[in-house]
């Protein structure tokens, strides 16, 4: 399905365009396809603002915030490459997609791996945790509870990035930009320092990203009112039992708002 102009809103991320939008209706799953604004010249660095030269492209596909029931994802290409005058390495995506938003896919990735090198006896135990590790520990049942520290107590590599899950949220209670730097630091320094690569990879992301995680220090905004009003389209879709004209579906939630 193409992108209606009434759609393009709820997707508006600057320097960026929908392409398209495939939405697959029994999967209850849309993919939002974007792809840098053609009006926009070169590439820049966001360090000295000098011209980038050729930087290397990779496609990447992120989770977002649902739509009604339908669960989100943005696929796009990142940009990368070294800036020839101040050799700041950077990496371009559409504003507002933080790396520290996929470290779930950062636990899934070492739970495939580790499932991958298990016995054939201990699979479907490893396989059937995947929502438990995602989980804050005050949602899980304790079933689900006791059935996650069991696991973790037998896998090293997924116990360390579970800690270290736990501990990254220390960083949004800081209020001093010094401080959360410090711990940023720390936090990627511990990630290092296990040796899983995976986590490796996403602590280089943390660094590359720090100035706009670091903002959040002096500008304390949130996707909270954007999730609560998420609540609202659910109850919106719930109430017709689903909606096959996304229009209509669009006119709905824009009544809704203006109350």
């Amino acid at each position: 399905m193409s992108a209606t102009p009434s759609l393009r809103p709820m997707f508006s991320f600057l320097g960026w365009v929908i392409d398209h939008i495939d939405i697959d209706w029994d999967n209850s799953s849309a993919t939002v396809y974007l792809r840098r604004d053609g009006r926009l010249q070169q590439l820049k660095c966001s360090q000295c603002h000098n011209a980038m030269g050729k930087m290397r492209e990779a496609e990447r596909t992120v989770l977002d915030l649902p739509l009604g029931t339908l669960s989100v994802q943005l696929h796009f290409t990142v940009y990368q490459g070294r800036c020839s005058h101040c050799k700041h390495f950077e990496t371009i995506t559409p504003p507002g997609l933080a790396p520290i938003a996929n470290y779930k896919e950062v636990i899934d990735k070492i739970r495939r791996r580790e499932w991958r090198q298990a016995e054939a006896e201990d699979k479907p135990f490893i396989k059937g945790q995947r929502f438990n590790l995602f989980r804050n520990p005050e949602n899980l049942t304790p079933k689900r509870e006791s059935s996650l520290k069991e696991l973790l107590a037998m896998n090293e590599d997924l116990f360390q990035a579970y800690i270290l899950k736990d501990m990254l949220k220390q960083l949004w209670t800081y209020t001093y930009k010094g401080c959360a730097s410090k711990f940023l630091d720390r936090w990627i320094e511990l990630a290092k320092e296990t040796g899983i690569v995976e986590l490796k990879r996403f602590a280089k992301g943390l660094d590359r990203a720090r100035e706009g995680l670091l903002s959040y220090c002096h500008h304390r905004i949130t996707s909270a009112k954007i999730e609560a009003f998420n609540g609202v389209i659910k109850r919106i879709v719930y109430k017709a039992y689903g909606y096959n004209d996304l229009e209509y579906l669009y006119l709905k939630i824009r009544q809704e708002a203006q109350k």
